[in-house]
This record gives C-alpha cells, sequence and structure tokens, in this order.
C-alpha cells in the first residue's frame, strides 16, 4: 500500500488501519508525514462514519502525533478534541477525563470554540464518572457556567439540563429554573 489519499477500495476502517500500522512500522524514521497524517485523517473519518469508536480514539492519537511531529500546536490541540470525544465514546472515562484535562492552555485562552469542547466534554465525562450523583456537581456548574458566559448560544438544550438538574442538587432552585426555561 502506498501512503496516501483515496485508498478505501471498500475496505472498512479496520482493515485499513492494519494496513496503515503495519505499513508505519516498516517505514521507519524515512517517514512521508504528510502522506500518513492524509491517510489518518481519512481512516478517522470513516471510523466516525462506521461508527468504529476504537479506530476514531486511535487514528484521533495518531494524528495528535503526527502533528506534534510536524510542530503545529494548535492542529495537536484540535485532533486531541477528537480523541476526547471517542475515549468518551468508548465510555474509557479516566483516559477520557486525563485527556481533557490536557489542553493546550494559551489555545484554551484565545478560542472560544477549543474552550468549549473542552469545557462540555470536560463536564459530560465528569457527569459519567461519579462515584455518586452530585459528586462533581460544583465542577460540572462551573464548566457550564463558563460555556454559558463565553457564548450563551453554544449550550445545548440537554446541556442546560444537565446544568439545571446539578444547580437543583446544589439547591439553587432559581438557576437552575432559569435554565430550564433557557432550555
Amino acid at each position: 500500500m502506498t501512503v496516501g489519499c483515496g485508498q478505501r477500495d471498500g475496505r472498512t476502517s479496520r482493515e485499513m488501519y492494519d494496513d496503515y500500522k503495519v505499513d508505519i512500522r516498516s517505514l521507519g524514521d524515512s517517514t512521508d508525514i504528510g502522506g500518513l497524517l492524509s491517510l489518518s485523517q481519512e481512516i478517522h473519518a470513516l471510523s466516525l462514519q462506521e461508527g468504529n469508536d476504537t479506530i476514531a480514539a486511535h487514528t484521533a492519537n495518531e494524528i495528535c502525533w503526527l502533528y506534534k511531529k510536524i510542530d503545529m500546536p494548535s492542529k495537536v490541540a484540535f485532533a486531541r478534541i477528537g480523541e476526547i470525544r471517542a475515549l468518551y465514546l468508548l465510555h474509557r472515562w479516566d483516559e477520557a477525563l486525563g485527556a481533557a484535562r490536557d489542553y493546550d492552555a494559551t489555545l484554551y485562552d484565545k478560542d472560544a470554540d477549543y474552550r468549549y469542547y473542552i469545557n462540555s466534554y470536560t463536564a459530560h465525562i465528569l457527569e459519567m464518572a461519579e462515584d455518586s450523583f452530585g459528586s462533581n456537581a460544583q465542577e460540572i456548574i462551573r464548566l457550564m457556567t463558563e460555556i454559558d458566559c463565553d457564548n450563551p448560544d453554544k449550550l445545548r438544550p440537554d446541556d442546560r439540563a444537565t446544568l439545571a438538574k446539578y444547580l437543583f442538587y446544589v439547591d439553587d432552585m432559581e438557576n437552575a429554573f432559569n435554565q430550564i426555561n433557557r432550555a
């Protein structure tokens, strides 16, 4: 297989990924980063289309590594969001939370979209990883409130419902009802 785009030929993302990993090992240090990046992105897109969360997580990790190799930190940061999403979908809460908390602070401060993805994934992961209901309430409220202050149109109705649920839990009824009304 030659590294590059348009190599699907009816194969699944799993088959493409398996070939990709064999090729990477055989290429050594003389790797064509641009070609590998392009192929990684193609396999990642196909894995998302197929709903193969495992391959999506692995290829997102490969994309992050390739962007690091060519020194593109903002691309690494956004590729990391794909990895966080895939780990979340695989119910690998600890890894997803670790990846979400290992964000690019400079980009976080500058880019509202990046901040939204980091905060929303962190909040949803915390919700799923709770050892008892409400154990992460304060942090979830803080993250969702930051999103709402940053850009009120970003919170979806289900995000507002989550925020309202935790506001009820901490006995902040007025703000909880406000979130319900806004949903």
